[in-house]
């Protein structure tokens, strides 16, 4: 079963599951050596650099860049290693919406938590996209919220 589909800017399709595969000589591949086979892989992304990220239901958040896996967990910041969505925005930053531990985003080789402080935001967010006007749309059991990015 198929949690999550993306196709990057190279035509590959990417597909997350139990694990992370790849659609590639009309052949279904195993990605990352198989290093991620024993998590739920819930979402991906591909940022600026065509990196890849990926969002797992119980292991953190992982990028792909140049066949290395690296792992992003609470000890990097993370504030939930339950990833349910990834978003790439217009500046590059990798937005994170967790399970219970809110909006996260990654810019600039950190992981920042987006606290209450800074806004009211529902602590488990499974969808996000950005508008024209520079505004985050987060999509959560508790509604659909905007955010100004820059705030």
């Amino acid at each position: 079963m198929a949690h999550a589909i993306f196709e990057d800017r190279k035509g590959t399709v990417w597909f997350g599951g139990q694990g992370l595969h790849y659609w590639q000589k009309e052949k279904i591949h195993n990605a990352a050596g198989g290093a991620l086979d024993k998590l739920m892989v819930n979402s991906i992304a591909e940022d600026l650099e065509s990196n890849l990220w990926v969002g797992t239901e119980s292991g953190g958040l992982f990028r792909l860049r140049d066949d290395q896996l690296d792992r992003f967990s609470l000890k990097d910041g993370l504030s939930s290693e339950e990833i349910l969505s990834l978003y790439v925005d217009s500046e590059g930053a990798v937005w994170i919406g967790t399970a219970r531990g809110g909006l996260n985003y990654y810019h600039g080789g950190t992981i920042r938590h987006v606290k209450k402080g800074q806004g009211l935001l529902p602590p488990s967010i499974s969808g996000i996209t950005e508008d024209d006007l520079g505004n985050l749309w987060l999509a959560s059991y508790q509604g659909i919220f905007r955010a100004p990015r820059q705030q």
